[in-house]
């Protein structure tokens, strides 16, 4: 059995393949009925956090850190998971990191990240 540290209520799956496959995981599940949690950081897409908000098109959208700011991301990440639980999400869903952060400290924020994820869809 894989141990979870601080996991949210919800199901939290890490998604491979950015905001595009972020929103078609998120719009499948809506279209399964599901009530659906999705988390983006800050600039994510190099985009303003209102477009990114629209495409991906969760039904509860939360912040985690700044894009590529991986200290931000790591001192933001069991906050926003609390966050989650006070919501009436089904499922949450959230990018992975990049791989050009995933050394040093970026490793330990990732191994937090599947710590605390039930799922990575897209590996």
């Amino acid at each position: 059995m894989k141990y979870t540290h601080y996991a949210p209520k919800a199901p939290l799956k890490l998604v491979e393949g950015g905001i595009e496959a972020l929103r078609r995981v998120v719009n499948q599940s809506k279209g399964e009925g599901l009530h659906v949690g999705a988390f983006l950081y800050r600039g994510d897409g190099d985009k303003t956090d209102t477009l990114a908000e629209t495409e991906v098109g969760a039904d509860v959208l939360l912040y985690c850190g700044e894009n590529g700011d991986v200290e931000s991301i790591g001192r933001e990440l069991y906050g926003m998971l609390r966050d989650f639980d006070q919501t009436k999400v089904d499922v949450i869903y959230g990018c992975i990191l990049p791989s050009d952060l995933k050394e040093g400290l970026g490793m330990a924020v990732m191994n937090r990240m599947l710590k605390a994820a039930s799922e990575v869809i897209g590996s």
